[in-house]
């Protein structure tokens, strides 16, 4: 009687152990935790990309006063552009440019150099000059294309710097005019050139002598450019 009376505890203490499986299917497999995603920041939109160039330059010295003030356009053009640029990056801009010494550059250098950058707009500095010396003021040029867009942008871009001018410089604007030149042509982004003054004139001569007037032509013109991009 005790034998049998061990047997049947054994025997129960066995069948109350836990199998590896339910009656439904096997133990559920603990679930793995995972790591909490972190917030995907987004990508920081690509800066735009003034292309600023400074006309003439090495070879070509552009227009010229061989009398007092001994000006010339390759020099002006380059210090005012410099002076652009740094207006403009402090606004945040980016800025490259065709030349940034007394260098010789092509007029399809300048168009592939501007299309290598991915330039959002083109802008070509200039001084300017006229048999007649009593004319005056800036002009502001675009390329009238087949491409409405690029047309319409580079029109406006004249129109913001044009207007800038206006408002910031003794230099009255002769106002914003189409024409046929290479290097607003050829680039496929807008494109304006400036002929911010007339070195034939005495009067404008003078101001082109000066450096404070430079520094506010470089303000007026980074500050039509800072317009076109916010409108």
């Amino acid at each position: 009687m005790v034998r049998l009376l061990l047997l049947f505890l054994l025997t129960g203490c066995a069948a109350s152990r836990p199998t590896s499986e339910y009656a439904l299917g096997p133990l559920p497999s603990r679930q793995k935790l995972t790591p909490r995603a972190e917030a995907v920041k987004p990508a920081p939109k690509q800066a735009k990309v003034v292309f600023l160039d400074p006309g003439h330059g090495g070879r070509d010295p552009g227009t010229q006063m061989h009398r007092w003030p001994n000006l010339k356009e390759k020099t002006l053009t380059l210090e005012i552009a410099k002076q652009v640029e740094q207006q403009l990056m402090s606004l945040g801009i980016t800025v490259a440019m065709s030349r940034r010494g007394d260098t010789t550059v092509s007029l399809e250098k300048r168009v592939s150099l501007a299309s290598s950058h991915k330039a959002a707009i083109f802008v070509s500095i200039h001084i300017n000059s006229c048999p007649n010396k009593r004319i005056s003021g800036a002009e502001l040029w675009f390329y009238n294309s087949q491409n409405g867009p690029r047309t319409k942008s580079s029109q406006k871009l004249a129109t913001c710097l044009c207007k800038r001018f206006s408002q910031l410089l003794p230099v009255r604007p002769r106002g914003v005019k189409s024409g046929n030149l290479h290097v607003i042509r050829e680039t496929p982004m807008p494109a304006v050139l400036i002929e911010a003054a007339f070195l034939t004139n005495a009067g404008e001569a003078r101001l082109l002598s000066l450096p404070s007037f430079k520094t506010k032509l470089a303000g007026a013109i980074a500050s039509g450019i800072d317009d076109y991009f916010k409108k």
